[in-house]
């Protein structure tokens, strides 16, 4: 797996275990060694920094979405195209209250905790390639049911 990457940008790429040292909070140098943050175990200003970044960018998905209902409503008024959109567009919002706002992270954010903090860096990857590649698979059950259906 250590081969595997995702693509950044044309003609470079990022490796998935440099993306996961990244999102558990180990620095990188210029070099690209790792090293551990410092001894408190947090960055400067680091819960209050990603408060701060999560609290706006949330604020910033509402008046995204009530600015998409206004020009819906303006463009399309109150038809049967309009109620089709609304009732399909619930159930990419139930999926993201699931996992994105509800219990799945509640869920699994304290495991991933616990694997960062007690056990191995390659426990912690196989933990997060397992979760990922049970959500993919479900996902395309899940699409490919919806695009059987319909």
């Amino acid at each position: 797996m250590s081969g595997l990457g995702l693509v950044a940008r044309p003609r470079y790429t990022v490796r998935f275990d440099t993306l996961l040292r990244i999102a558990v909070g180990e620095e990188l140098s210029k070099s690209g060694a790792t090293k551990a943050p410092d001894a408190t175990g947090e960055k400067r200003g680091g819960l209050f920094r990603s408060t701060l970044i999560f609290s706006g960018m949330t604020q910033l998905s509402r008046i995204l979405g009530l600015l998409r209902d206004i020009l819906l409503a303006r463009l399309f008024g109150a038809d049967g195209a309009t109620d089709a959109f609304f009732v399909a567009f619930k159930i990419p919002n139930f999926f993201r209250r699931l996992f994105a706002e509800g219990a799945f992270s509640q869920a699994f954010v304290p495991v991933l905790t616990e694997y960062k903090e007690q056990r191995s860096f390659n426990e912690l990857q196989a933990l997060v390639a397992r979760t990922s590649g049970t959500l993919a698979t479900v996902l395309f059950v899940i699409t490919a049911v919806g695009w059987w259906v319909l």
